[in-house]
Formats: C-alpha cells, sequence, structure tokens
C-alpha cells in the first residue's frame, strides 16, 4: 500500500508542480550535517527518456511503472530503507535526454535516514518532555521525510515534460541513452565510491548477437569506440524482460566493464537489486606489479564494508595500456595494523569471452586473467601476489607480486 500512496503523491502535485516549475527543488538538509558521519558511497538513478511519455497537462498512465520504480526505490519510511541506503548517502535522479544530449538531473539531494547506532544515541539523548511536547527527533524525523518525499514528487512530475524525441531501434552505444551517458555522466568520487541505477528497456535497442562469446567480444570492441568513462562504479539495469537473452545481457556486462563499470544486476524495471554494503572505509593504494620484462605501475581503490568485505574495490595496471578490474574478498585482521586479503571471486577471469568455459589467459586481459589474488596489509603498506592454479607466467612461476602504499587522502578518479 505504501508504493501506491507515493506514486499517488505524483498525482495530487500534479497541476501545481507544472504550472510553477520554479517550485521543484532538492532535498538537501541531511547533506553535511555537523556531528555525523558523511557516508561513503553516492547513488545516479538514471531514467531512459525512451521509456518517458511527454505530459503536457495531466499525468499519463505509461509514465506509472517507472515513476512507481523510482518512489520505491527511494522509499526511506521505514527501516528496510537501511538495507538499500546508507544513512544520509548521496542521490541524484536524472533523465537521459532522448537525444543523447548528456543528462538532465531533476533531483539531488541526501536521504534522510540515520544508522541504527545513531537511532539509539538519539532516543538516550531524547528527554520526556521533548516527547511530550512533541519535539523528539523521531517527530521531526517523519517531517523530515515528507518534504523529502514532497521535493522527489515534484522533480518526478517534471521528468515528464519538455522531453526531446528519444533514439530507438539502435545499437546501445548510439542511442539516446548511450550517448547521453557519455556526455552526461562524471562520477566525482568526492562523495565516495559511485553507484549508478539505470532504469531503461533493452528490447528498444539492436542488440542481437549469435552467441555469449560473439556478445562479449562485441561488448568489449564497441566500449572502445563508445567513448563512455563510468568511473569504476557499481552498476544496477532495470531494463530486462523474460525474452532478453543470456547473450544480451552478457553484451551489457561487457559493454559496461569494458567503460569501468561492474554490471552487478540485469533485471525488469521492477526487479531486485542486488545489495552491495555501503563502504565504511575507502582507501587508495598505489606501487607497482613486476612482470618479466619489468615493474608497471597499479593503483587500487580498497573499499570495505563493516564486514571487511571489499565492496565496489578495483586494481588497474598501466602497461601498454590501462587495464582494470574489479574484485572481490574479505580481509582477516591479527590487528589493527597488520591484515591480510584473500580475493574470493574469479578475479580477472571477469573478463573471458566464456564466462561458462575453461578459464582462458591471454595478454589483453588485466594480470593475464589470473583468478586468484592474495596480500598482506601492514602499516599501510602492501604486499601481495596474483596466481593461478591452472597456468603461470613465464619466468615468474611463483605468480605476479606486487607492492602498494598507501596514498594519504588518495582519490581514485
Amino acid at each position: 500500500m505504501r508504493v501506491l500512496l507515493l506514486v499517488f503523491g505524483f498525482f495530487v502535485g500534479f497541476l501545481t508542480a507544472t504550472t510553477a516549475q520554479s517550485q521543484a527543488r532538492d532535498y538537501n538538509a541531511f547533506c553535511n550535517m555537523a556531528n555525523f558521519d558523511t557516508p561513503l558511497r553516492e547513488t545516479h538513478i538514471i531514467i531512459d527518456a525512451a521509456l518517458i511519455t511527454t505530459e503536457v497537462d495531466k499525468p499519463l498512465g505509461e509514465n506509472r511503472i517507472w515513476r512507481q520504480r523510482v518512489a520505491n526505490l527511494l522509499d526511506v519510511s521505514n527501516q528496510g530503507a537501511l538495507n538499500r541506503w546508507g544513512a544520509r548517502e548521496r542521490v541524484s535522479v536524472s533523465v537521459a535526454e532522448g537525444d543523447g544530449s548528456g543528462l538532465k538531473r531533476i533531483f539531488s539531494g541526501c536521504v534522510p535516514l540515520y544508522s541504527v547506532e545513531e537511532q539509539k544515541k538519539l532516543n538516550e539523548a531524547t528527554g520526556p518532555l521533548e516527547r511530550f511536547i512533541g519535539r523528539d527527533w523521531e517527530r521531526k524525523h517523519k517531517k523530515n521525510i515528507d518534504d523529502f518525499r514532497r521535493s522527489l514528487t515534484f522533480s518526478m512530475v517534471l521528468a515528464a515534460r519538455d522531453l526531446k524525441k528519444a533514439k530507438k531501434k539502435l545499437a546501445f552505444t548510439e542511442s539516446g541513452i548511450g550517448q547521453a551517458l557519455v556526455r552526461g555522466y562524471r562520477a566525482s568520487h568526492e562523495y565516495g565510491t559511485p553507484r549508478i541505477i539505470i532504469l531503461t528497456d533493452l528490447s528498444f535497442y539492436d542488440i542481437k548477437h549469435a552467441d555469449m562469446k560473439t556478445a562479449r567480444i562485441a561488448g568489449r570492441e564497441d566500449a572502445a569506440k563508445w567513448g563512455a568513462d563510468l568511473g569504476r562504479s557499481e552498476v544496477h539495469i532495470l531494463g530486462a524482460d523474460g525474452k532478453t537473452s543470456s547473450s544480451t545481457k552478457e553484451y551489457i556486462k561487457s559493454l559496461f566493464l569494458s567503460a569501468q563499470g561492474e554490471v552487478l544486476t540485469i533485471s525488469g524495471l521492477s526487479g531486485a537489486l542486488l545489495m552491495e554494503n555501503i563502504p565504511e572505509s575507502v582507501h587508495v593504494y598505489q606501487g607497482t606489479v613486476t612482470f618479466p620484462d619489468g615493474d608497471y605501475p597499479v593503483i587500487m581503490r580498497l573499499a570495505l564494508d563493516q564486514n571487511r568485505r571489499a565492496v565496489n574495490s578495483w586494481i588497474e595496471i598501466q602497461s601498454d595500456q590501462l587495464r582494470f578490474v574489479p574484485f572481490d574478498g574479505a580481509l582477516s585482521c591479527v590487528d589493527e595494523e597488520s591484515c591480510t586479503f584473500l580475493e574470493t571471486g574469479n578475479f580477472a577471469q571477469v573478463w573471458t569471452d566464456t564466462p561458462s568455459g575453461d578459464p582462458e589467459f591471454v595478454n589483453w586481459m588485466p594480470f593475464v586473467g589470473f583468478r586468484d589474488m592474495k596480500f598482506e596489509i601492514t602499516e599501510g603498506k602492501i604486499e601481495g601476489i596474483i596466481t593461478d592454479s591452472s597456468g603461470y607466467v613465464p619466468g615468474m612461476e611463483d605468480g605476479l607480486k606486487f607492492k602498494l602504499v598507501l596514498m594519504p587522502d588518495g582519490t581514485y578518479r
């Protein structure tokens, strides 16, 4: 019922919002709050203009589904919202212009949420008199949530106005949303690691490949011509349906990975997102990795959640060209100054053209496609090794060794 009420809010406010565009506003009350930690993730919700039907003087049913989805994503009225959002996480909502000219931001702000620990402290600091006269933090918080919802409502209404005609039935990279991402998306990293949620319909676009291997090769090749830079973002695409082929999904994963975005979700517009925890720490390390012909520069972003698991973490090597790979794993610490990290995914095999086949080790892959990475952190210094039980680099039979040092206040852009 809550989602229906949220969507109904769009219709109640429609005439007011459309007759006074200046009333649409962002919500910044929970940004940069004194005495509260700043979250280490920023989320960008991007709506494909091809989903939107232009409205002039009344709401249209064709726009109900995407509006309902955005409202559902940004419903912060219950404790479950902390599974989707960090306390005070910065969020923006944009429309990918149909002609590919860029992203039109329609809303930005910080979600009005306190962590569970912060709620306990606020309860302890609230006296009986404050509760009696209605000035306790919970009542103020309810008003904050209402104000946040109201600001979002106005913005969602304006999203369907003054639209540029969308390009459909083109290759994804040449479409309105594809070109809008090239021209309009920049991950600043100023507010933490970037997360992108895209609302689209993949059936609008010409993505047809004979098999998964062909699709993944095409995705990598198209990305080289595309020009998008997703800034090492985690990506969730809500735009598939039961008819979306496996080859289409693999094409999208390969395309976005080559543009520095790791696709974690491909589902329907109303589908569930794969929920990654928000980072509690983000550090940047820099150094070198040794190959038989010399040392090559390496940079790593290590973002860890409250369980010391890696989230949206990346490592890149500069050799004949820049090569990069997201990684998963966990940090085990003896104390605060001595920790060991073990990668638990397939590491560089995320690049393989045959994801369901045997591993392949080729020079164009980062770290030649090896699947295992382990390193130790001691007093801000990393020493590690990248290996694979199925192969080795001649002359480096023990693995590819790397050494990195912590960059104070470093930003991985």
